[in-house]
């Protein structure tokens, strides 16, 4: 698994059409090649889930735990992570770790990407019945 960024990349989340949190930094963020076919990328924000200084990061994580399966898009602002993703432009599916026993995962319906930001756009893949 090529890693891309071990430390903070910011990113902005929106919800819907067109609201949004964009002060959120995740860590860790991995491309997972184990099925060439359906290739994941991984970003952690678990970090937000263990601290609380009642910053506005930490009223956008609040937002983005609540509002998880309604993340419509998810822009990476880190030149660095825009440069490596373009060996990887058919990412099928995005898992963002925020802590709980498991990651969200949507599946990536379009991937853009320039010199200086990489943004996928998805739907929520459905969880499957306990």
């Amino acid at each position: 698994m090529p890693t891309l960024k071990l430390g903070d990349v910011a990113t902005t989340f929106v919800f819907g059409k067109d609201t949004y949190v964009d002060k959120l930094l995740g860590r860790n963020t991995v491309i997972d090649e184990t099925n060439p076919s359906a290739i994941r990328l991984q970003i952690n924000f678990a970090h937000y889930a263990n601290r609380t200084r009642n910053s506005l990061e930490d009223s956008d994580f609040a937002r983005l735990k609540n509002e998880i399966q309604q993340v419509s898009k998810l822009s990476i602002r880190d030149q660095t992570v825009a440069k490596k993703i373009a060996a990887f432009p058919n990412v099928a599916v995005v898992e963002i770790d925020i802590g709980d026993e498991t990651p969200s995962s949507f599946s990536v319906t379009k991937q853009t990407a320039d010199h200086r930001e990489v943004a996928f756009e998805f739907d929520p893949i459905p969880e499957a019945d306990a």
